[in-house]
């Protein structure tokens, strides 16, 4: 129980922020271009990498740090960064193929289920 309550209030504080940093770059920038879901994306996958790369192992790998982190602020301010993370870690482990695999498959099948997903409702 007490793991989950990290990850909801880390979910909770990142998909604040994340609403946050859309409104304010909808208004300074306007609705022309998604900018607001590129700057969270951006800035998740920096603080991913940031956090990933400078923070001693024994914090960045602790339960509760990594739940409330990684899983919850990251994961409720955006996915993009989770699955950055993870193809960089394939990629930094010599694991070309996987990494590869995983740009792919999220890049292309994500769209692909989204199109999907309109296809499907069109059915209904």
């Amino acid at each position: 129980m007490k793991k989950m309550m990290i990850v909801a209030a880390g979910g909770a504080s990142g998909t604040l922020f994340r609403y946050w940093l859309q409104v304010i770059s909808f208004h300074l920038l306007g609705p022309s271009f998604p900018f607001g879901t590129f700057l969270v994306n951006s800035i998740g996958c920096f603080l991913a990498g940031f956090l990933g790369a400078m923070i001693r192992p024994e914090i960045l790998y602790h339960p509760y740090f990594k739940l409330f982190i990684f899983v919850g602020f990251l994961g409720g301010f955006t996915t993009y960064s989770g699955f950055a993370f993870e193809t960089w870690t394939l990629a930094k482990d010599q694991e070309f193929l996987k990494a590869g695999l995983n740009l792919c498959l999220h890049i292309f099948g994500c769209f692909a289920a989204l199109v999907g997903g309109i296809w499907v409702s069109r059915l209904i």
